[in-house]
């Protein structure tokens, strides 16, 4: 198996646990499952994200050349750092919540999670500490601007020393080390994406925005400037798959833009957006709203075309990823 068996058993425990099985998840899966809590829905689909990110990153490593070259332990540390990546969800919301707690930053919560089953790997424990871009400058703040972090600023002793440990094993890390650990790093906020993207295009039913016909002038102005867009801007529903459009620009390697482009996950995003938005207001002719959203959908599209063009003329791997993120 590409990762082990110990986390696979972590997981189930953390997501299928006594309580979170009493309603079947498959049932919660396929809407058959009224009766289920906010818990049991949010234990259920987390553990199905878990397992999509691990598929999209084996994905993601298959097709390029040069993670595929990598040695076996490393794979294997790799996918370790997908199935570990968002364990710590597991602590976001109580057994009678409605609603996540949002006290500590998930990502930490994984990591810690990750070092009291025995973790010590920084390919392992890196990746899910920075798997989400909000903890991006916790190795590299000086010790006075972490003690002013916000994230930072949430974690428990217990956390402040596993992180303190590794920032210090990062900072006396080789550079070739440090390569293969940002290599790992990628690798699971790609595949974070693209399992979420995969998803958005079957179901994208969690949107609280309205369904109006309208567009945000300031996320289209930012895709075009190869921007992932803001999500602050965000009015409609159709506004929130914008943001998910421009998730493209942050793709790091390109055999998940190619993934992406395969299952035209773009245009898919926006079909979906003019038939909710049609189903809202069915007198409404949107004929101008969905040719605006496809011809967003197409834009970004065409400019990752480009890059992946770039890229396939240089070497696949590191300069492959450079290209992809210029």
């Amino acid at each position: 198996m590409w990762f082990s068996n110990r986390y696979y058993t972590a997981i189930r425990c953390a997501f299928k646990n006594e309580e979170a099985v009493k309603v079947n998840p498959i049932d919660i899966y396929y809407d058959r499952a009224p009766q289920a809590t906010y818990y049991q829905r949010y234990m259920a689909h987390k553990y199905q994200h878990t397992m999509q990110v691990l598929r999209a990153g084996i994905d993601v490593m298959n097709g390029d050349a040069n993670l595929s070259a990598l040695d076996d332990e490393t794979k294997n540390k790799f996918m370790d750092a997908l199935i570990l990546h968002d364990i710590g969800r597991a602590d976001d919301v109580a057994v009678d919540g409605d609603s996540e707690l949002d006290i500590i930053h998930h990502a930490g919560l994984s990591m810690q999670r990750a070092v009291n089953l025995g973790e010590k790997d920084l390919r392992v424990l890196i990746p899910v500490l920075l798997h989400d871009r909000l903890n991006n400058n916790l190795l590299t703040l000086s010790d006075t601007e972490l003690q002013n972090d916000k994230n930072y600023q949430t974690y428990p002793p217990e956390m402040r020393a596993s992180l303190s440990d590794i920032r210090q094993r990062y900072l006396n890390s080789s550079d070739t080390d440090k390569k293969v650990i940002m290599q790992g790093l990628d690798l699971v906020r790609d595949a974070d994406k693209l399992a979420n993207l995969r998803q958005y295009t079957k179901m994208m039913n969690l949107s609280y925005f309205p369904k109006n016909p309208e567009l945000s002038e300031g996320i289209i102005a930012q895709i075009h400037e190869h921007r992932m867009a803001d999500f602050s801007l965000c009015k409609t529903y159709a506004d929130e798959a914008m943001t998910y459009m421009a998730w493209s620009y942050g793709f790091v390697y390109s055999s998940a833009v190619a993934e992406l482009q395969r299952k035209d996950i773009n245009n898919k995003l926006a079909e979906i957006s003019i038939q909710e938005t049609q189903k809202e207001h069915p007198d409404k002719d949107l004929t101008l709203f969905a040719q605006k959203l496809h011809e967003t959908a197409g834009y970004v599209d065409s400019v990752m075309q480009k890059k992946i063009a770039q890229a396939n003329v240089l070497d696949k791997g590191e300069n492959s990823a450079a290209v992809i993120q210029k």
